[in-house]
């Protein structure tokens, strides 16, 4: 979500060139903790 709005202010503002955004992507885990499933 955070990369989508940057490129769309990046895109915005006509700086595409001057600016890359990097992402880490996603990478699910091995599990997922009690807390996130209660969630």
């Amino acid at each position: 979500m955070a990369a989508a709005f940057a490129e769309h202010e990046r895109d915005r503002r006509d700086v595409g060139d001057q600016i890359t955004i990097v992402t880490g992507g996603t990478q699910p885990a091995d599990h997922v903790h009690e807390i996130v499933v209660e969630a």
